[in-house]
C-alpha cells in the first residue's frame, strides 16, 4: 500500500513542496519495515509525477545524472523546488514585454 501511495502522489499545481512532504512520508514508512526505496527508483517516481508540460525539465536532469556511481535525489530537489517559480516570472515577464 505504501508503495502504491507513493507512485500515486501527484504534483497537483505547481506546489512543489507540499507533494515533497507527500512522498517523504511514505518512502520513511517503507524505510522503517527495511523496504528501502534507492535514490535512482525514488527520482522515477518524482519525475513520473510531473505533467508532461515539464518533459524538457526532467529529461535535463536525468542526462545530467546518467552515468554517476551514486545518485542523490536531494541534489535535484532545490532545482525542482524553484522550477515552477522560474517559469511563474518567465510568464510574467512574457506578459511585460506585450504590454
Amino acid at each position: 500500500m505504501l508503495k502504491w501511495q507513493l507512485d500515486g502522489t501527484k504534483i497537483q499545481g505547481n506546489n512543489m513542496s507540499i507533494f515533497f512532504t507527500k512522498i517523504k512520508d511514505p518512502k520513511e514508512r517503507l524505510h522503517k519495515i527495511n523496504e528501502v526505496i534507492s535514490n535512482k527508483q525514488l527520482a522515477c517516481k518524482i519525475f513520473a509525477a510531473f505533467s508532461h508540460s515539464y518533459h524538457g525539465f526532467t529529461t535535463t536532469i536525468r542526462l545530467l545524472t546518467r552515468g554517476k556511481e551514486s545518485y542523490n535525489i536531494n541534489e535535484q530537489v532545490p532545482l525542482l523546488l524553484w522550477e515552477p517559480q522560474s517559469r511563474a516570472n518567465q510568464d510574467v515577464l512574457r506578459m511585460e514585454i506585450k504590454l
